[in-house]
């Protein structure tokens, strides 16, 4: 469970990352500017400032193990449709609302880590979650620069990432309890 709740880390932190990584592909996609990645940047920040909070508290109301689902794995849907964005104005709307999704995992895993495990343990629980998150991070981002050869590049990014998104969700619920 530990290691799915990495896991899960792990996909929403890179699935942030996407827009970032493959901006110069999406810029001449749109025929964007430098201003329109500093838009993607700063949604981000606020996506994690105004809905993290309110994650964390659907989390202890309705649960972390089935928000985490919702969140990180049937979120990843909205990850996946941004691959298909076919305008500038598209691309915003569909990725600020993946963006929604992806920073809930954090506040929602940090609190599920405290109730899982006792005082002597927690700081064990928790090196393991980053240790895995890392290591797939290691892995994952020169697999999606993989992509970055493509001028279609990002798209396949946006699927891949929205992809292992659904399949971190099924992890959760088979691994994880509450």
């Amino acid at each position: 469970g530990t290691v799915s709740l990495g896991i899960s880390q792990s996909i929403d932190n890179s699935e942030g990352g996407v827009s970032k990584t493959f901006f110069p592909q999406i810029m001449v996609a749109f025929g964007l500017g430098d201003s329109q990645l500093g838009l993607l940047n700063a949604l981000g920040n606020a996506a994690r400032m105004i809905f993290g909070p309110i994650w964390a508290v659907l989390a202890d109301k309705f649960g972390r193990k089935v928000i985490l689902f919702v969140v990180t794995g049937v979120w990843g849907l909205w990850t996946i449709a941004t691959g298909f964005a076919t305008s500038w104005p598209m691309l915003l709307t569909l990725y600020s609302i993946a963006l929604i999704g992806t920073v809930a995992s954090e506040p929602i895993l940090n609190g599920l880590l405290g109730s899982l495990y006792r005082r002597s343990e927690r700081g064990r629980a928790f090196g393991l979650v980053r240790a895995t998150s890392a290591a797939l991070g290691f892995i994952l981002t020169p697999a999606l620069g993989q992509f970055g050869g493509n001028p279609e590049g990002w798209r396949y990014a946006m699927f891949t990432m929205g992809i292992l998104s659904l399949v971190s969700g099924v992890l959760i619920l088979i691994f994880v309890y509450e």
